[in-house]
C-alpha cells in the first residue's frame, strides 16, 4: 500500500525531460504534450523539480515549450544523444533520485511519480523503469526509469555515442551491471514491482507512462 504520509519527506527527486532542439518540428509538438499530459495526469504529493536538458545548443527561449511548469533549463551538446543528456543531469543535480524522461513520455493517469517514490523507499537507490524487456538481454528500456544520480556516473563502459544501445539492452546494460554490485533492478507498473525473472512488456493499462512504443504496439 502506498505510504502517502511518508512521500515526497525522506528523498530528494528530480525529474528530467529530454529535449532535442535539434528537429524543432518534431520535438516542439513532443514537449508541449509532455507539459499538458503533466498537468493534465499529475505526479502526486511527491515534492520534486523538473529539469529540461536541450540537447543539441543551449537555448534559453526553450523553457517557453513548458509553460506553465516550472521546469530548469540544462545545457547539453547532444553527445550520446539521450544517454548524454542522462549523465549530465546526473552531473549537475544534486538529488537522491533522478528520474529521467525520453522525449515522447506522455502521462495518462495521476500519481505516477508517488509510485515510484513509495518503490524508491522500499527498495532503495536501483535501475528501474516502467518498460522492462527480457530480449536481446533482461534490460530496463530508458525511454522512462530511474535511479540514484551515483549509479548512473558509475558506469564505465560508456565510451563513445556508439554504446547508448549497449547501455541499455547489452550483455553490460546499465541493469544488469549495477545487479552485480548489489542494486537488484525492478520493473514498476501500475500492477506492482517486478523482479528480473518477471520482467514483461507492460500493457497500456500496466505502463506508468506511455511513450512512442507503447502507442504504436497497441494501435493509438
Amino acid at each position: 500500500m502506498l505510504d502517502t504520509a511518508r512521500i515526497g519527506r525522506q528523498v530528494t527527486i528530480a525529474l528530467c525531460y529530454v529535449y532535442p532542439n535539434v528537429l524543432p518540428g518534431k520535438y516542439q509538438p513532443l514537449a508541449r504534450q509532455f507539459a499538458r499530459t503533466y498537468l493534465e495526469h499529475p505526479p502526486g504529493i511527491t515534492d520534486h523539480e523538473i529539469y529540461v536538458v536541450v540537447n543539441g545548443f543551449p537555448d534559453n527561449t526553450a523553457q517557453r515549450l513548458f509553460e506553465p511548469l516550472p521546469v530548469k533549463l540544462l545545457f547539453h551538446n547532444n553527445w550520446a544523444k539521450d544517454l548524454g543528456a542522462f549523465f549530465t543531469a546526473a552531473k549537475s543535480i544534486s538529488c537522491d533520485l533522478l528520474v529521467m524522461c525520453g522525449s515522447h513520455v506522455n502521462f495518462w493517469k495521476t500519481g505516477w511519480l508517488d509510485q515510484i517514490a513509495s518503490a524508491f523507499m522500499r527498495y532503495g537507490p536501483a535501475v528501474a523503469g516502467t518498460f522492462a524487456m527480457q530480449v536481446p538481454e533482461p534490460h530496463i528500456r530508458t525511454t522512462f526509469w530511474w535511479t540514484s544520480p551515483e549509479i548512473l556516473l558509475s558506469y564505465p563502459f560508456l565510451e563513445d555515442g556508439s554504446h547508448r544501445y549497449h547501455f541499455e539492452h547489452g550483455k553490460e546494460s546499465i541493469a544488469l551491471w549495477s545487479e552485480q554490485r548489489g542494486f537488484a533492478p525492478y520493473q514498476l507498473t501500475w500492477q506492482g514491482a517486478f523482479a528480473r525473472e518477471h520482467w514483461h512488456p507492460a500493457t497500456l493499462e500496466e505502463g506508468l507512462v506511455r511513450d512512442q512504443h507503447t502507442m504504436r504496439d497497441f494501435g493509438k
